[in-house]
């Protein structure tokens, strides 16, 4: 009021506002939340850097976890790292472990990361954390309690090996009895549409035909497209195939459908896998009579197919991963890859480890288990490794020596060769053996071997010749089968074939993937197939 004079009487006057906080380095606000005082808050974006950092030494820590709980156990542990920069999505998976491992491998992880987001909280309590690193350690504790401990998988999870998750199928079918091959191609459609649910990008069917004394592989495979039905397609182009005048009983068709989830969906990628393609090779063979043949221009072929994951390969000791397994192939079997799949290595060791009545592949087979067992890794030696022509002198000479080693025991008549079946006469056959044996280490046959660019020395020569006569011997469709499976890493649904085996024998395996088979003698076929459900696609079938 404009009464208000000064020393009159009247409302005190404010006091002055006080003055502003300095903006002195040696200030520090005081830390006003809970927590303590003496740790200050840094800046937005440092904060960030400090979670983002924490968060993904958290996840690495984790998975190391599971990885180190399986190397205890003695098993080999896959680790992917999921999307940056907050690696959601990671997993570890081991593709041979038991129930009981698996168990103890996945909870090592949350426990794990429990403890370590426990310690992270009793050292910011005694101000020797900051807050971001706590609350990353306690983001990735509370997922891996979710996931690990409570099965919650997030959707983007890819986990290589694990036994819930399937992208692609085997099917396939063997007619015993030519009348009822009119009913092949509608048994195959059904399968086909059956094991489309786990994969409808690509699919493909492999079977051998006879062409006089041999059996010539076909395969047809196909890529589906934006509007065409993948079935239809696949129906369409191996019709011919499929057709009831070119069916010969006994035979198989062994089919694949697919779902790409590491690379692009393209004809290279699409099952049935082929390493090496077709070529004629010099094959000895024994008949059920217990005589051996030899066809000096036999059609040799493989087919695989493949659900699941090669992720590793183990060779003496040492364990290939996929790329370097790639490189290892090529330089053995000296003919490249031909699609970027962990399945066409599957197609390669068939290719490598199928050699039983073959010279030249038994030669390859006995150099890498025999002659190169004592060189470590051998990713780093590739331009070391036999070129193609030092292998086929190799095998002439082992191939040379066979035949006097024949001659000698009266065992070779007009092209023959009158021997004891291995199955009957154990004895008998190994007393060849040893002849052969004996040959190959002195005598011409050294002298043969010694002519030739091998470079092996004295003890890595010995267990060369040792482990290709065996190969030569031992090592058929099923001994090669266990080879492959023994020495793998990874998770698989596998049906093998070979051309010279095609016409009685064929190899269907499973680890960490399912394999169903149904047998149905009124029709005289047998299913089998990653879908149970697939392999019933005869059930509607009466024998006429």
């Amino acid at each position: 009021p404009s009464w208000v004079r000064s020393g009159e009487i009247g409302p005190a006057p404010r006091p002055p506002p006080p003055p502003p906080p300095t903006s002195s380095l040696s200030s520090r606000p005081v830390e006003t939340s809970f927590g303590p005082s003496s740790l200050s808050r840094p800046p937005m974006p440092t904060s960030l850097l400090a979670f983002f950092g924490a968060r993904v030494a958290g996840v690495m820590l984790h998975e190391l976890a599971h990885a180190a709980s399986a190397r205890a156990l003695g098993l080999h542990a896959i680790v992917r790292l999921g999307r940056w920069p907050l690696l959601c999505g990671s997993s570890t998976s081991v593709p041979a472990a038991s129930l009981s491992a698996a168990a103890l491998i996945r909870h090592a992880g949350w426990v794990f990361s429990l403890l370590l987001a426990g310690a992270a909280t009793m050292a910011w309590l005694a101000g020797l954390a900051a807050a971001p690193l706590l609350a990353a350690l306690w983001t990735v504790a509370l997922d891996a309690i979710s996931s690990d401990a409570m099965g919650w998988v997030p959707a983007t999870t890819q986990s290589a090996s694990a036994a819930t998750t399937f992208f692609c199928g085997n099917f396939g079918l063997l007619l015993l009895e030519a009348q009822h091959s009119k009913r092949a191609k509608e048994i195959l459609a059904k399968m086909i549409r059956v094991t489309m649910m786990r994969g409808a990008q690509s699919a493909g069917i492999a079977s051998y035909r006879s062409v006089g004394t041999q059996l010539l592989g076909s395969r047809f495979r196909v890529v589906n497209g934006k509007r065409t039905d993948l079935c239809d397609k696949l129906m369409k182009k191996c019709g011919n195939l499929l057709a009831p005048a070119s069916i010969r009983a006994p035979q198989f068709f062994q089919g694949h459908t697919r779902f790409a989830t590491t690379s692009i969906a393209a004809l290279p990628g699409c099952h049935p896998h082929q390493w090496v393609p077709r070529r004629q090779a010099s094959v000895w063979s024994e008949q059920p009579s217990g005589q051996w043949l030899l066809d000096p221009a036999a059609s040799l072929e493989t087919f695989i197919t493949h659900n699941g994951d090669l992720d590793f390969f183990e060779v003496h000791g040492v364990v290939y991963p996929l790329g370097d397994l790639q490189k290892l192939l090529a330089a053995l079997l000296h003919a490249p890859c031909t699609a970027d799949v962990d399945s066409m290595c599957v197609a390669g060791l068939l290719d490598l480890l199928r050699t039983a009545g073959m010279w030249h592949a038994s030669a390859r087979h006995g150099y890498l288990y025999g002659g190169l067992k004592d060189e470590g890794n051998l990713a780093s030696q590739l331009p070391r490794m036999w070129s193609a022509a030092t292998l086929a002198a190799v095998a002439e000479s082992f191939e040379a020596t066979w035949c006097e080693v024949l001659v000698k025991r009266n065992l070779w008549r007009d092209g023959k060769v009158v021997a004891p079946r291995v199955a009957t006469d154990v004895e008998a056959a190994s007393d060849v053996r040893s002849a052969m044996l004996e040959a190959m280490l002195s005598g011409k046959g050294r002298d043969r071997l010694n002519a030739t660019p091998h470079g092996l020395q004295d003890d890595a020569l010995t267990a060369f010749v040792g482990a290709a006569i065996d190969a030569f011997f031992y090592q058929d469709l099923v001994t090669a089968a266990r080879q492959l499976l023994g020495g793998a890493v990874g998770s698989f649904g596998l049906c093998l074939s070979c051309s010279i085996d095609g016409s009685r024998e064929l190899i269907i395996g499973a680890r960490g993937q399912t394999m169903s088979i149904a047998f149905y003698p009124l029709i005289g076929a047998i299913a089998w197939g990653s879908e149970s459900a697939a392999t019933k696609a005869g059930m509607d079938f009466s024998k006429p």
